[in-house]
């Protein structure tokens, strides 16, 4: 029996206790309670619900889809499924990718994820991404929920429609800070690389390469958005260099759509680049097409999926972390970290990929 579960999370916005209801059967935990799996696993038979709160918006949606699913996840374990409903802490969205997903395992009781995970694996991290063998287990589960959402919400966009190539770069408030060394950017020849193996592969056509750069500048978050000019530029500055390496390519800028319509998008495309971020690997799990994720302690539990997931592949070279950017002084210096990234450091072609 696991005697305490460290479930401590980084956001500064959950700043919400755990309320418990005992008289009127029902139980409401917050997202920041510390010692969730306990409270969770052994609800008393007089408790008739659970509810978990939830931020309903897609204000950070890899992070928070990420502790819906070990939500689930420990639900389905301890046999409350059918009692786990997730309640707004603010600011109800229900065409939200979030909500969505609530929605479809509201007291719900189907499986949700692989026969051989423990109550352990899920409690025992500090971080619901940063775990190393748990949301692994759910992935046909996240694959079939992303892939039914988004297809309702966006029937238009499928895999014949696709753009082709997609790229995300997360790029906001991690500049500044020296300790985040999980998030950064691959070389531009790392992704130059992929683009000409999936030509060579016949993923895409030579001459039809589309590039889809996604970021986030123009829905921002309120600690991102004083880093819109700094992201912009990077932005511009990177397609350019992509340029001038793939000169065939038509590369656009896709920052303004909603996060349904992205992830949409990304699911569909022929070939998804992820760099270090939350908000990529979950439509990386649900794609269609070719994914590759560089590798990252953000996220230790996708060295499972290509076992998986046959198109899911990590990549497992060194890139340029935030913590370095902002130790150098670029954080505000767009033109130094792409200078840095133009190096010709991966030139090569042994790429190591799982």
């Amino acid at each position: 029996m696991v005697a305490m579960c460290q479930l401590a999370f980084m956001s500064l916005v959950l700043l919400m206790l755990l309320q418990a209801r005992q008289g009127d059967g029902q139980r409401i935990l917050s997202e920041n309670n510390h010692d969730l799996c306990n409270k969770i696993k052994t609800p008393g038979k007089s408790i008739s619900s659970i509810t978990f709160k939830i931020d309903c918006r897609d204000h950070s949606a890899g992070n928070f889809l990420a502790r819906i699913y070990v939500v689930i996840a420990i639900a389905h374990i301890t046999n409350t499924r059918d009692k786990l409903q997730f309640g707004c802490m603010m600011n109800r969205d229900d065409n939200s990718i979030v909500m969505r997903v609530a929605n479809r395992h509201t007291r719900n009781s189907r499986p949700a994820i692989a026969p051989n995970v423990t109550l352990q694996n899920l409690c025992e991290c500090r971080n619901y991404h940063s775990c190393a063998n748990t949301l692994n287990h759910m992935l046909p589960t996240i694959s079939e929920d992303l892939r039914i959402i988004t297809k309702e919400a966006h029937p238009d966009i499928t895999s014949e429609s696709s753009h082709g190539v997609g790229i995300y770069l997360r790029c906001g408030d991690i500049l500044k800070h020296k300790h985040h060394t999980e998030y950064g950017f691959m070389s531009i020849q790392g992704h130059v690389n992929l683009v000409n193996q999936a030509i060579k592969d016949g993923l895409i056509p030579k001459d039809n390469v589309v590039i889809s750069i996604y970021m986030a500048s123009k829905r921002c978050r309120d600690h991102d958005c004083p880093f819109v000019s700094v992201c912009q530029k990077f932005g511009d500055g990177f397609m350019d260099l992509l340029r001038k390496r793939l000169p065939q390519a038509t590369i656009q800028m896709r920052n303004s759509g909603t996060v349904s319509q992205t992830y949409a998008e990304m699911i569909n495309t022929k070939l998804l680049i992820c760099n270090p971020s939350t908000f990529c690997i979950f439509p990386a799990m649900a794609a269609y097409g070719s994914v590759y994720v560089v590798d990252t302690p953000l996220y230790p539990f996708i060295q499972h999926i290509p076992k998986a997931k046959e198109n899911f592949h990590v990549i497992h070279k060194p890139f340029l972390s935030a913590g370095l950017i902002a130790t150098n002084g670029w954080t505000y210096d767009a033109d130094k970290i792409l200078a840095h990234l133009n190096k010709d450091v991966d030139d090569d072609d042994d790429d190591e990929f799982d």
